[in-house]
């Protein structure tokens, strides 16, 4: 909200900061995200830049190098780094593959809509064409039947989906926060959900919903009105999305409630991080009536004025008065008339929007305000704002709903798809042969999926998705429980036969803090055992630390465990490098049940950031060699 703001008030400013960040991308070699004292970070994600670039084209600020601007920000999204090169090959990031997996693909999917935007006002229709299609990335991370956007593992939706919790698929928030991220195709999603109708209900819902949420402590999350988070950015332009729909009322009743309830003048006024201006800056916004949910679209959606009269004088540039009488007790606005400085009553008093164009050519907008919703304001399709991205070209993927793993005779997968005409089909023998899909369909042995799309003449990428049977039958119990935030999928996660790479953010750890990893197996009958191993990372700037030692014992009643050995670590305490780190007993054992104690280090040394605190161990598989009968 902050730049579309200096956009309007203060235009030479923002046409300085656009020409910085063009020559950070000429002297640098890339568009900065979220720069700080004239350095790069590279902390936030996407690259937010071209938003702020493509605004001050819709706000009419020139004499910057648009040209070079177009230049600079291809390369921002051809950089194969954060996800990026999963996004551009498969259409999305998968958790697996990049932490916060979910709010990249979202976030980049946006900025490439203002990328598509920039490309067509410099008539460069192949850009452009890119770019509109990988604007709808989005889509292939929405899922027909939650109605959310979820996170994909490879091809196939992350199992125990549960829209409250925070996790590492997404950004300082939750699967609530960010459903609604898709701005420049709000009336698309709205389609998605079932119409006009139905997507109000699902924003009712996330603000009628509980406000506890699970998983990770984020202290980001706050101002809470059900699931939606006024104190973080990601929720800040929901409360305007019903006026796309056409209830501008209820636009009004959550936007009058925000800043009469959590803005204050008390030492504590905001209820969440002002986050360089944004907090401030829809509060700006807001009292004055009126949100850039889009910035880029040149629409403005008018909302709940609370002041009867603010005038706006930018520094360069025409004044604009806004004249709500009774504004204070009348929270509807049931017309709006533009007058323009020359006198010109533009027609469309019923429309819920005002555009850049507008307020950049001055004049005076006479709000009639009400104490009861009306039924004409902002309620005809025309006379709402408009948010809905054509990509030509472009099929979304089809979902897989399926199972990781699985230890029964046969499971099954299922395939999804956002477009109900569109024909999905499948090979579960490496593309040699595909099969129409037509329901569920069961497997008995370890199978790799593959899944695509087509509709008309349009064939969508392919999804891959490994069902891996597990056919030890062993059972696992664990004496002290993984920290919520990392279970890595359940309490058999240890022995489920798949593996964590080097990044502690992509689901696929088990963590524990300050208490040691005990885990006793039975593995069903006596065996021959040839070798025990355990798997940890060490990543010690996040706190982790591979654990002092693992000790192995054994037991043929599951009672009384004999020590068969213990491995110490064999890495630095100070070693930086990310790695992952085996402990193996090798050792001939003929036994039914194995207990296998990982110990933690003592707190966290005076040399490390943390010094004083319990450090983090991450476990996971466990594999156990047996001999063949």
């Amino acid at each position: 909200a902050l730049h579309p703001l200096l956009a309007w008030i203060e235009p030479t400013r923002t046409r300085d900061m656009v020409r910085t960040m063009l020559r950070m991308y000429r002297d640098g070699g890339q568009l900065p995200v979220w720069e700080l004292a004239s350095n790069y970070t590279g902390c936030m994600i996407g690259y937010h830049s071209v938003p702020v670039m493509v605004d001050a084209l819709a706000w009419d600020i020139g004499d910057w190098d648009q040209t070079l601007a177009l230049e600079a920000m291809v390369q921002a999204a051809d950089s194969m780094h954060l996800g990026l090169d999963a996004y551009a090959e498969m259409g999305y990031i998968p958790s697996d593959h990049e932490h916060e997996s979910v709010s990249k693909t979202l976030e980049y999917a946006f900025d490439d809509a203002c990328i598509a935007r920039m490309a067509a006002h410099l008539n460069q229709a192949d850009v452009e064409t890119r770019f509109r299609r990988r604007a709808a990335h989005w889509t292939n991370l929405y899922n027909p039947a939650s109605g959310f956007i979820q996170s994909k593992r490879k091809g196939a939706w992350n199992e125990g989906f549960e829209p409250r919790e925070v996790n590492f698929n997404f950004t300082e928030a939750n699967a609530w926060q960010y459903l609604f991220a898709a701005q420049h195709d709000i009336q698309g999603q709205a389609a998605l959900a079932g119409g006009d109708a139905a997507y109000l209900a699902k924003i009712d819902a996330m603000f009628n919903a509980p406000v506890q949420t699970t998983g990770r402590v984020q202290p980001d999350i706050t101002g809470l009105r059900g699931q939606y988070a006024h104190g973080n950015e990601p929720s800040h332009h929901v409360s305007y999305l019903a006026s796309y729909a056409g209830a501008p009322s209820q636009t009004a009743d959550r936007v009058r409630d925000i800043c009469k309830n959590l803005y204050n003048d008390s030492p504590a006024g905001l209820c969440g991080n002002e986050d360089c201006g944004q907090m401030s800056a829809w509060y700006v916004w807001s009292t004055m009536g009126m949100y850039p949910v889009e910035p880029g679209s040149g629409q403005l959606v008018l909302g709940s004025p609370l002041f009867e009269q603010t005038v706006v004088r930018p520094a360069q540039g025409e004044p604009t008065t806004l004249d709500a009488p009774k504004a204070a007790t009348r929270p509807y606005i049931d017309q709006a008339a533009w007058t323009s400085l020359h006198g010109h009553v533009s027609e469309g008093a019923s429309r819920s929007f005002v555009t850049t164009q507008q307020l950049r050519q001055g004049g005076t907008l006479n709000l009639k305000m009400s104490d009861k919703p009306g039924d004409r304001f902002g309620v005809k399709p025309e006379d709402r704002p408009k948010s809905l991205w054509e990509s030509p070209g472009f099929l979304a993927v089809p979902g897989i709903e399926a199972p990781r793993t699985f230890q029964s005779e046969s499971a099954a997968f299922q395939l999804l798809h956002i477009q109900p005409d569109a024909v999905l089909s499948y090979s579960v023998d490496d593309g040699a042969t595909w099969d129409i899909y037509d329901g569920p369909v069961a497997i008995q042995e370890t199978t790799h999926i593959l899944a695509r799309a087509t509709l008309d003449d349009l064939t969508s990428n392919t999804a891959a998705h490994t069902m891996l049977k597990v056919d030890h039958g062993w059972r696992m119990t664990l004496e002290h429980a993984p920290d919520n935030q990392y279970l890595a999928g359940g309490d058999q996660a240890l022995i489920d036969g798949l593996e964590g790479g080097h990044d502690f953010r992509t689901g696929e750890w088990q963590g524990f803090w300050g208490a040691p990893m005990v885990a006793r197996i039975d593995l069903g009958r006596v065996c021959n055992v040839q070798a025990i191993e355990v798997h940890a990372l060490q990543d010690i700037k996040p706190w982790i630390w591979a654990p002092r030692h693992v000790q192995f014992s054994a037991s043929k009643d599951g009672r009384d465990f004999d020590v068969e050995g213990r491995v110490d670590v064999n890495v630095e305490e100070d070693d930086t490098e990310v790695q992952v780190v085996t402990y193996r007993l090798d050792k001939p054992i003929r036994t039914r049940h194995l207990e296998i104690a990982a110990a933690p280090h003592a707190s966290i040394p005076e040399w490390h950031l943390g010094r004083g605190n319990d450090r983090w161990m991450f476990l996971d598989e466990i594999r156990v060699d047996i001999q063949t009968p």
